[in-house]
């Protein structure tokens, strides 16, 4: 458990996690987004209505979060109803009803939901440039839309208890409290929190990003009445959070298409005038799995050519020339900012020493951070940089559309 207290009379918040293994080929991830749905609907001891009159009466909530490998909770509460709202957690943890009216209702909506991403230019983009980047078993990979219905379409009560039973346990499991802590029993908080857990054996999955084409390939999804495009551009990036490139690289992407200032905004949007919107990141990096670097921006359909044209031309010129050192110190200037102010909550504390143990960093890391950033030198940002970004092995996929 990591443990930071913060001068908030008689408030908590405690973040935690732990680790499943939902094969994504066979389209578990989905089973397991429905079942983290179904935590809140009621215990094998109390009703829904029980579950949310418990939390109601003690101004507290308990929330989850389905994120690939890793099921993730928070609770927010008054010191003096910790344990007992530990004890509810728990218990929906353990002991979901499952039931199956909420069952059929959740379903519902997440087929509506899929539906309705027939004319989500955005979601369809990004979707199938995630096909080009991550091999098949990738948390990160998104099924087609048709596999998606077909899978919800064939999905039954029984997978999500099968599920439960198999993944749900105390591997690799991580806490953060943050808050008004004084003289809260720690040890007792932690034994109630792995109370009723036992290990599950999940594998030790290893995950890939697929190999860069040798060239650029390019790839449209038409999609009717929607003369506004979204097309994302990028390729796999093979590294994990812990290796020391992985900071330096972030940097420079931020540098590229990060924020109003970056290259990308400078150039496509302020000069050019051909797009409201576009940025660059580096995404899905965990100490488990390799992410993505992604290019995104909205074009209209007169200038789909010529947006896609100039950004990559944009691109191609930034990886060959880098950046100086007065951008690097105005980039970490604004990363050490926008982190200070991350920590301006207790949530946004818990979230940040839960993120560092998920990533294999210490508790003291919270601390160190901006001084991380800070040492980054512009020799490794630029060496980064060219280590692991290639404008010609980018995948391009434009949603929307074209002219005839």
């Amino acid at each position: 458990m990591h443990i930071l207290p913060w001068n908030v009379d008689s408030v908590v918040t405690l973040k935690g996690s732990f680790r499943t293994s939902p094969d994504f080929q066979k389209g578990e991830e989905l089973i397991q987004d429905l079942l983290v749905s179904m935590l809140d609907k009621g215990t094998a001891l109390r009703s829904k209505l029980a579950v949310a009159e418990a939390l109601e009466d003690r101004g507290a909530s308990i929330r989850f979060q389905s994120a690939g490998i890793r099921i993730r909770f928070e609770i927010k509460c008054l010191k003096p109803d910790l344990g007992d709202v530990v004890q509810l957690l728990i218990e929906q943890l353990n002991q979901p009803l499952f039931n199956v009216d909420e069952f059929e209702l959740l379903k519902g909506r997440l087929q509506a939901s899929v539906e309705r991403m027939r004319s989500d230019t955005s979601s369809l983009s990004s979707s199938m440039l995630s096909r080009h980047v991550y091999h098949a078993d990738h948390p990160a990979r998104a099924l087609p839309l048709e596999e998606l219905e077909r899978s919800l379409e064939n999905m039954e009560l029984a997978a999500l208890s099968s599920l439960h039973e198999r993944q749900f346990g105390a591997s690799d499991f991580e806490c953060a409290l943050v808050g008004d802590i004084a003289g809260v029993n720690l040890d007792a908080l932690f034994t109630q929190l792995c109370s009723g857990w036992s290990s599950q054996d999940n594998d030790d999955a290893i995950f890939k990003v697929l190999p860069l084409p040798q060239k650029r390939e390019t790839r449209h999804v038409e999609v009717a009445d929607r003369l506004n495009l979204d097309v994302r551009m990028g390729h796999g990036v093979d590294l994990l959070k812990t290796h020391p490139d992985y900071l330096p690289l972030f940097i420079s992407i931020f540098a590229l298409g990060g924020n109003f200032s970056s290259h990308l905004m400078s150039t496509i949007r302020d000069r050019d005038g051909l797009t409201y919107g576009i940025r660059s990141s580096l995404s899905g990096v965990s100490k488990d799995y390799p992410g993505m670097w992604s290019t995104s921006v909205t074009l209209s359909q007169e200038n789909l050519e010529r947006g896609v044209g100039a950004t990559l031309s944009e691109i191609e010129h930034f990886l060959g020339s880098g950046i100086d050192q007065s951008e690097l110190d105005e980039k970490k200037s604004t990363l050490t900012g926008a982190y200070q102010v991350q920590l301006s909550s207790t949530s946004g504390v818990a979230s940040t020493l839960l993120s560092n143990a998920e990533n294999g960093h210490i508790s003291e890391r919270i601390d160190t951070y901006p001084d991380e950033v800070l040492e980054i030198t512009l020799e490794q940002v630029n060496r980064a940089m060219a280590r692991h970004l290639d404008a010609s092995s980018l995948t391009i996929v434009s949603a929307g559309t074209k002219e005839a």
